[in-house]
C-alpha cells in the first residue's frame, strides 16, 4: 500500500514535467498571422466520449469524470470571425489531438480561438496558439483591431 502511495504521489508531482512546452510565447499579432482561422465563440457541446481511445488517455486516467466540466473536442457556437470563414449558423467542431497543448475548453465558456482549418474540415488548436478563454472584452477589442489592418 506505501508503493501504491508513493507512485501516485510521485505521478502528481512530477506532472508539471509532462505540460505543454511552447517554442516560443507568441504575442497576439503572431498568432493572429499564423493562425488559418480566428473567431471568438462559446462552447455548446463536449464531444471527446464520442473519440475513439478516449478511455485509454492520460486525461481519463487522471480525472475519468473531466468531461463534465469540459474537454478537447468540442462544438463552438460562432458570435464573430476575424480571420477566415465560418459560419455563425453551424457549430463549429475543435479537434484535440489528446496531447498535452490541447486546449481544455469549459462548458457554456466564452473563448477567442486561433487555429488551423485540418483537411477534414474540422479546427485544430492549442495553447502555444494563444488560444484561450474570454475574460474581457478588451481582448477582443486587440484582435478585432488586428482583423481590421488585415
Amino acid at each position: 500500500m506505501k508503493w501504491c502511495l508513493a507512485f501516485l504521489l510521485s505521478f502528481f508531482l512530477t506532472t508539471d514535467l509532462l505540460a505543454c512546452d511552447c517554442q516560443h510565447t507568441m504575442s497576439v499579432k503572431e498568432a493572429f498571422e499564423q493562425a488559418s482561422i480566428v473567431f471568438y465563440g462559446r462552447v455548446e457541446g463536449v464531444n471527446d466520449e464520442t473519440v475513439e481511445g478516449y478511455t485509454n488517455t492520460m486525461h481519463f486516467a487522471i480525472d475519468s469524470l473531466y468531461t463534465k466540466k469540459g474537454g478537447y473536442f468540442v462544438n463552438i457556437k460562432v458570435k464573430e470571425v476575424y480571420k477566415g470563414k465560418l459560419s455563425n449558423d453551424v457549430p463549429v467542431h475543435i479537434k484535440g489531438s489528446w496531447g498535452l497543448c490541447d486546449v481544455f475548453f469549459k462548458k457554456n465558456m466564452e473563448y477567442i480561438v486561433f487555429g488551423y482549418v485540418m483537411p477534414d474540415g474540422q479546427i485544430q488548436t492549442n495553447v502555444c496558439m494563444l488560444s484561450a478563454a474570454v475574460r474581457n472584452k478588451q481582448s477582443l477589442r486587440k484582435v478585432k483591431r488586428l482583423s481590421i489592418q488585415n
